[in-house]
């Protein structure tokens, strides 16, 4: 744009040409401010598209408590804080210039199409891109990659119940802690309410369940072994049993509790998870400390030859293998998706 304190008459041939202004609308009446590529440039867009657009708009053009006689009342629309483009998006649709309209976007582009259809309440307004061949292509997929989880927000503002379902049981599954903790997720926005601290509670039940599979072996070994050093009195029936091994007639009971508890104590220290880790202390996902787990094999004390009888084996001294635990734990169901969520969801494809 040319210097304002120059006067037409001292222009010349060779000055620059004022770029193009495509917030500029033929049937223009009410002035908008925007800032389009890292200056505020004034447009001129037409009050009843944007009426007839959005409910928004059309109170702040003709507010209730203004007389309306008085037409366009406010002659000026700042929307400076909007991201430009996806604002001229928006602005293209109302006056139906159409194929100035994109026809694909990126995720950056979408959510901030969302973000202003949420903000000026003109979803309808949109509707016609929001096709699996346009706006919301391979919306499954793109939803669940990593670095969009605000899809959420898009499924949430248009009705995408399937999409919306999917991505956040996906994260209850992936979701990685960072070093601030919860903090970082409770902080992203914007998000639909309460699903992030849904997730995050659905996440710590089963990261919760998932734990107590080497941590309740742990206490079986050290109520009977070092009962006190992990402050526990132990009962009657506690103290008089020596140890966990499981075999009658073994000749190592003592030695076959050091091996496995010894294997499992190694393993968990391999894996960040003894010294004994709270849960909200834990950076892994559900995903990933399941596959931690199931990974995890004790040793077993060897087979023993006595004088007499039959060979004494240990296989069964381990219990349960981990990885058929844990796929129990997965088995149960779990779901971040609140009663309200879907009421939302519902009353959009209704």
């Amino acid at each position: 744009m040319s210097d304002p304190i120059l006067n037409d008459d001292v222009a010349t041939p060779s000055a620059e040409q004022e770029p193009h202004n495509p917030f500029i609308f033929p049937t223009g009446n009410i002035c908008l401010l925007v800032k389009h590529d890292g200056r505020v440039v004034e447009g001129k867009v037409s009050s009843d598209s944007l009426c007839q657009a959005s409910p928004v708009w059309k109170k702040f053009l003709f507010p209730p408590w203004k007389d309306h006689d008085l037409p366009h009342s406010i002659k000026q629309i700042d929307c400076t804080e909007d991201d430009s483009n996806a604002l001229l998006i928006l602005l293209n649709i109302c006056h139906l210039k159409f194929k100035d309209v994109p026809q694909s976007l990126n995720y950056r582009n979408l959510l901030q199409v969302t973000i202003l259809c949420d903000q000026y309440d003109c979803v309808d307004v949109v509707r016609p891109w929001l096709l699996p061949s346009m706006w919301l292509a391979y919306e499954e997929a793109e939803s669940l990659k990593l670095g969009q989880e605000r899809w959420l927000f898009i499924a949430w503002v248009f009705g995408r119940t399937q999409v919306f379902e999917k991505l956040a049981a996906h994260m209850v599954m992936n979701m990685n802690m960072h070093t601030s903790g919860e903090v970082t997720w409770l902080k992203m926005t914007p998000m639909p309410p309460g699903i992030i601290e849904s997730i995050l509670s659905c996440r710590k039940n089963l990261i919760d369940s998932l734990l107590r599979i080497p941590y309740s072996m742990l206490d079986r070994y050290e109520i009977v072994h070092m009962p006190y050093a992990i402050g526990i009195t132990p009962t009657y029936t506690q103290r008089s049993k020596t140890s966990v091994c499981t075999m009658h007639g073994s000749s190592q009971p003592e030695a076959c509790d050091a091996l496995i508890y010894g294997s499992l104590v190694f393993r968990l220290g391999a894996l960040r998870l003894f010294p004994r880790r709270k849960v909200e202390d834990l950076l892994l996902s559900v995903t990933g400390l399941s596959l931690a787990l199931k990974a995890t094999k004790l040793r077993e004390y060897p087979k023993e030859h006595p004088t007499f009888g039959q060979p004494v084996t240990h296989e069964k001294c381990r219990g349960k293998e981990f990885s058929e635990q844990v796929d129990e734990v997965l088995a149960k169901p779990f779901d971040p998706v609140l009663e309200m969520h879907r009421m939302h969801l519902k009353a959009l494809n209704s």
